[in-house]
C-alpha cells in the first residue's frame, strides 16, 4: 500500500466543515520547519481587541471594523512533511468542493485605476499630506476543480517556500491560501520580535540587487515607525540589518528588531499587536490618512489580504503572527490573488505597477507552474 501523504492523515482524523457544524480547519508550515501543524475545531468571530482571549489559529482582515476568525483548538497535530507527497494519490477526503463558496462577480484591477490613484497619492505625498501609502490590486484566475486542487496546490508552496509561512485556513466562511514572508510579531516568554520589510526586485540566481536611494528610504520608513512603536513595549531593542532578503520569485530590504519585553506580567497584547499592524509596509503614513486614502480609492475591498494570519498559545505565553499577504482567496472555481506596493517620495506609477505583477507570481506558479 502506497503510503498517504500527510495532509490526507489529517483530513481522515479531523472534521471537515460545514455550514451546519461551524468547525474550521487551519494547516500550516513555520518557516523553514520541516513538519507540518494542523488544528480544527469551533470557529468563532473575534474583533482586534479579542485577539489575546485564548488560544487557537487567527484571521484578521485590513478593515479594522470588521470582524476575524479564531479556530479553537480542539483537535491538534504535527507530522512531518515527506519529501514528495504529490506523487501519491489524493483521498478522497480531501475534496472540499462542499465548502467552497461560488466566486462573487468582480471586475480585476486595471492599469489604468492603478496609475490615476498612485498620481493622486504622489500629489498628496508632494503635499506633505502623506509619507507614503501602499497601493493594492486584485487578480482573478480561474481554478477548475478546486475542492480537488487545493491540497496539492497547498503541498507546491510549501516546498517551494521554505523562507515563509505557508498556511490554509478553511471553514464555511472563507477559504485563504499564502505564503507570507511578513513576520508581525513573534512572542516567546518575554522575547519578541518583528520584521521591517519594504523594496521589491526580482530575485535573480546568485545574484543580489542594488537597492536604490527610493527603495532604502521606504525600508527605513517602516523600520523606525516599528522601532518608535515597539519601545513603549521593549527594552534592549536590538535591530539586525537591513539586509536583502528572498522571498519566492523576489527578494526585499528586511531589517528584524528583537526585544524584551518591560512588564511581561502587565503585557495588553490587543494594544501591542494595534501599535505595530497595520505597519507602513502594507498600508503607509501617517496611517490613518493612508487606510482613508486606500479606503476611498482602491477598487476593491481588501478583506483579509494584509491583515493578521497565525496562532497563538496563551498557556505558553507564544505567538506567531504574520501580515497576510502573497496569499489567494479561493472559490469553487476561481481564485483571487492579491499583491500591492508602496508609493513615497520618487515612485513611478508604471514602475509600481510592474512590482504588484511580480509579486503576484508567487501564487501564479503554484496554479500555473508551467507559465
Amino acid at each position: 500500500m502506497i503510503p498517504k501523504d500527510p495532509i490526507s492523515t489529517l483530513m481522515e482524523l479531523i472534521q471537515i466543515p460545514s455550514p451546519t457544524n461551524q468547525m474550521g480547519i487551519a494547516i500550516w508550515r513555520d518557516p523553514f520547519d520541516i513538519s507540518i501543524q494542523a488544528l480544527s475545531g469551533k470557529i468563532e468571530d473575534i474583533s482586534g481587541t479579542e485577539i489575546e482571549k485564548t488560544s487557537g489559529f487567527i484571521m484578521m482582515p485590513f478593515p479594522e471594523k470588521q470582524k476575524g476568525y479564531r479556530i479553537l483548538p480542539q483537535k491538534k497535530y504535527k507530522l512531518p512533511l515527506q519529501n514528495n507527497p504529490l506523487g501519491k494519490p489524493i483521498n478522497p477526503h480531501t475534496n472540499l468542493d462542499n465548502i467552497l463558496k461560488p466566486c462573487p462577480k468582480t471586475q480585476d484591477s486595471t492599469q489604468k485605476t492603478y496609475l490615476n490613484m498612485s498620481e493622486i497619492a504622489l500629489q498628496l505625498i508632494q503635499e506633505e499630506n502623506l509619507k507614503k501609502v501602499v497601493l493594492a490590486q486584485k487578480q482573478k484566475i480561474p481554478f477548475p476543480h478546486a475542492g480537488l486542487n487545493i491540497i496539492p496546490k497547498w503541498i507546491r508552496l510549501v516546498q517551494k517556500h521554505k523562507h515563509a509561512f505557508v498556511y490554509l485556513f478553511l471553514s464555511h466562511h472563507i477559504c485563504w491560501m499564502g505564503a507570507s514572508p511578513e513576520l508581525l510579531l513573534s512572542l516567546s516568554g518575554q522575547r519578541i520580535q518583528t520584521h521591517a520589510i519594504a523594496g521589491t526586485h526580482l530575485l535573480k540566481k546568485d545574484k543580489l540587487p542594488h537597492w536604490n536611494d527610493k527603495e532604502k528610504r521606504e525600508q527605513d520608513l517602516v523600520s523606525k515607525h516599528l522601532k518608535k512603536e515597539l519601545k513603549t513595549f521593549v527594552s534592549q531593542l536590538e535591530i539586525q540589518g537591513p539586509e536583502s532578503y528572498p522571498a519566492g520569485e523576489v527578494v526585499h530590504i528586511r531589517s528584524t528588531l528583537k526585544g524584551q519585553l518591560k512588564t511581561p506580567h502587565e503585557l495588553n497584547l490587543n494594544k501591542l499587536i494595534h501599535a505595530l499592524h497595520p505597519s507602513p509596509a502594507i498600508c503607509g503614513l501617517p496611517r490613518s490618512t493612508a487606510r482613508d486614502f486606500i479606503h476611498q480609492y482602491e477598487d476593491f475591498e481588501r478583506e483579509f489580504y494584509t491583515g493578521l494570519v497565525g496562532w497563538i498559545r496563551k498557556e505558553k505565553q507564544e505567538l506567531s503572527l504574520y501580515v497576510n499577504i502573497r496569499c489567494a482567496q479561493i472559490f469553487s472555481q476561481t481564485v483571487h490573488i492579491y499583491s500591492g506596493a508602496g508609493i513615497v517620495e520618487g515612485s513611478q506609477p508604471l514602475a509600481e505597477w510592474k512590482e504588484t505583477q511580480e509579486k503576484t507570481k508567487t501564487l501564479k506558479s503554484i496554479f500555473y507552474p508551467h507559465t
